[in-house]
């Protein structure tokens, strides 16, 4: 996967699960994991710094 299918997989998994992208994402890390699937470890490992890079960029909500 190249780095626009990263982000893109990243962008769904944040507008899918909102707060939860990062615990969904390692869900999908472990199974990698389990099946011993190093490609797709990679992968997961790669979106999930996605997420919270995009996480840490998104601007802090305002409470008036």
């Amino acid at each position: 996967m190249d780095d626009s299918d990263i982000y893109r997989t990243a962008r769904q998994m944040i507008e899918q699960h909102g707060d939860k992208a990062v615990e969904r994402a390692t869900m999908n890390l472990d199974l990698m994991k389990k099946k011993n699937d190093m490609d797709g470890l990679a992968v997961w490992l790669r979106v999930i710094q996605a997420i919270k890079g995009m996480e840490n960029d998104k601007p802090e909500r305002v409470v008036h």
